[in-house]
């Protein structure tokens, strides 16, 4: 009797299992939420959720040290400042403090400045001399964008703010010249994907790229760098919203 192989289009065994390690969390946080005065909100949440874990081609999930061994012997040194209500949760700071560590970066760059929390984060985890430029659009407000870092004598020099369109900006001159590149701007899928290949032309042959909100709530974040995935070897951080590229893959 011959056996037919399983279609293209079933489950893998992995995510087959990874949905069944969900079904009991899932069926307790179900009876949890329709107790609450707020079920309309928590199920949809939910459910956006179980999508997610659904979804195929969801990039496989790695340790921090699995991808940058030796990262373990470091401490961070993350500050809990807590500026709006879109803040780099602190365990994710952690994370990008110890690879700005780990990675000893020359140059940084940052599609999505915002407060610039995040910027002044990798700044201060990188080395001496080391120079981050960030980017984000000329439209939003002055009073808002780069706040974290505007006027702070100990980042003078080593933060390089731009505003600008990451589309049409000339980066002829950053080419292949950065080595980590930090991609947290509009979450929208074609600005992420444009931002992605740009990001991949910036890093060198040793360069790093981390996509911030790989997450359930951000389905175009998820469709462009899960999109990634069939041409580069990318990861998703574990216990994280974290998705990461380096090179040379591995």
């Amino acid at each position: 009797m011959s056996v037919s192989a399983p279609s293209p289009r079933s489950p893998s065994l992995a995510r087959l299992r990874r949905l069944a390690g969900e079904v009991g969390p899932l069926a307790r946080a179900t009876g949890v939420n329709l107790a609450s005065p707020d079920r309309g909100r928590r199920l949809r949440e939910a459910l956006a959720y179980w999508r997610f874990s659904a979804t195929p081609g969801l990039l496989p999930q790695r340790h921090i040290a699995e991808v940058f061994p030796g990262i373990e012997e470091l401490s961070a040194h993350s500050r809990a400042e807590v500026d709006h209500a879109f803040e780099l949760p602190l365990g994710e700071r952690v994370l990008v403090d110890l690879i700005v560590q780990h990675l000893q970066p020359q140059l940084i760059v940052e599609f999505g400045t915002f407060t610039g929390t995040t910027t002044a984060l990798m700044a201060r985890a990188a080395p001496a001399g080391a120079t981050v430029h960030t980017f984000d659009l000329p439209t939003a407000p002055d009073e808002l964008i780069g706040r974290a870092f505007r006027d702070r004598d100990d980042l003078a020099g080593s933060i390089v703010a731009h505003r600008a369109d990451t589309r049409s900006f000339d980066f002829s001159d950053l080419l292949g010249t950065a080595d980590l590149v930090y991609v947290d701007a509009s979450h929208h899928y074609a600005d992420v994907l444009a931002d992605s290949r740009r990001a991949l032309e910036l890093i060198g042959d040793e360069g790093v790229v981390l996509w911030d909100d790989y997450q359930a709530a951000q389905p175009g974040v998820v469709a462009a760098v899960s999109e990634l995935a069939a041409e580069h070897n990318l990861a998703w951080l574990a216990g994280s919203r974290l998705a990461v590229l380096q090179r040379p893959e591995r």
